[in-house]
């Protein structure tokens, strides 16, 4: 799943939806969410696993599988050749980053494919990866979260000014930066579904939400949405899954 503003995009590993958040409704008895105006499908060569989309900062480009799609049209804009045959991608102008199985994070040139810096992230199997906003800093999950800020000197391209993230759970399913940059927030699947707000600058978790996963920011920063699932018990046999929206400085300010 990949948020930008009122768009959605679901991959489910052999294909792209692209949702219009417009006309979103509220979550049915069913526990299926209507996500609003179906806007296309994308179906890429079958040798290309579509797993973990991500928009670009500005929400003209979508990434997914090495490829990367013109928003508005559908159209391919480019196949990465990033030389993993897997890996999350995320994409901020000319610079790809991958994060990979192999406990790796690369980055590269999008527009060549030619790798620019690589780090040994010492986090397990790594899922997910997410640029800033301003391409600065570059944040990467597994077993937890890091992140690095990206430099360049001359022509050469480092991930420096390594900072692991603490209490943030593990099974990392998905990292985003604030739009301002300050904050980091990410979703964990173990020991539970958690969502944790941290601060970017110290590590610090600043606020945790359980049983939620996958946090949005509004394109403010403003607020939070997150998905959040209630357990069937003994008295209350039902699943509910509700889509909760969080006010930020009041979240925080809460711990």
């Amino acid at each position: 799943v990949g948020t930008h503003g009122s768009r959605l995009a679901v991959a489910d590993g052999a294909s792209v939806s692209l949702w219009s958040l417009s006309a979103a409704r509220q979550l049915e008895r069913t526990a299926s969410l209507n996500f609003g105006k179906l806007r296309q499908v994308i179906t890429p060569p079958p040798t290309i696993d579509l797993l973990n989309p991500h928009f670009s900062p500005d929400g003209k480009r979508l990434v997914c599988g090495q490829v990367v799609w013109d928003v508005e049209t559908g159209a391919v804009v480019r196949h990465l050749t990033l030389g993993l045959p897997r890996g999350a991608v995320t994409l901020h102008g000319q610079l790809a980053a991958t994060a990979e199985y192999h406990n790796r994070v690369h980055l590269w040139d999008a527009a060549t494919g030619k790798q620019l810096a690589e780090v040994h992230a010492m986090m397990g199997p790594l899922d997910v990866a997410a640029f800033s906003a301003d391409g600065n800093m570059l944040a990467a999950g597994g077993a937890g979260v890091k992140t690095w800020k990206v430099s360049r000197e001359d022509e050469t391209w480092q991930l420096i000014n390594e900072l692991r993230f603490s209490d943030v759970g593990g099974a990392i399913q998905r990292v985003s930066f604030a739009p301002n940059g300050r904050l980091l927030v990410s979703s964990s699947a173990f020991p539970y579904a958690v969502v944790t707000v941290s601060d970017v600058t110290t590590g610090k978790a600043l606020a945790t939400l359980r049983q939620s996963r996958w946090p949005a920011w509004s394109p403010g920063g403003k607020l939070l949405a997150t998905l959040t699932r209630t357990y069937a018990t003994y008295e209350d046999p039902q699943i509910r899954r509700q889509i909760r929206l969080w006010e930020v400085e009041s979240l925080i300010a809460a711990e």
